[in-house]
């Protein structure tokens, strides 16, 4: 599994069927990111506190790959003979099998 220190992932399926569906094709789980900010569209400092991670940042959209081009797109479950490019967001010859892709909340 790979994820950044400032990313939480979500599955839409149970862990260990996208694993097994991995393991049969590909062996890479593809992953999209969503920028996470808060109401006013700020990026507070500090940690939240009451409502948590969501209640502090509500919004979610592709910030970084509009403002930045920087690519939206993750691999999130590898098997561990797949090479992964830096930042996790490709791995070469490798297609993730999963529909839908893993939402990536990038605080």
């Amino acid at each position: 599994m790979l994820a950044d220190s400032d990313e939480f992932h979500a599955f839409p399926v149970p862990l260990p069927a996208l694993i097994a569906e991995a393991e049969s094709v590909t062996g890479t789980v593809g992953g999209l990111m969503l920028d996470r900010v808060a109401a006013d569209g700020s990026l507070p400092r500090g940690s939240p506190q009451d409502g948590g991670l969501d209640g502090a940042y509500p919004l979610g959209g592709f910030l970084t790959h509009h403002l930045l081009r920087g690519a939206p797109r993750k691999i999130v479950l590898v098997h561990s003979t797949v090479p992964v490019a830096s930042g996790n967001h490709r791995a070469e010859g490798h297609r993730p099998v999963n529909r839908p892709p893993v939402v990536v909340h990038h605080f």
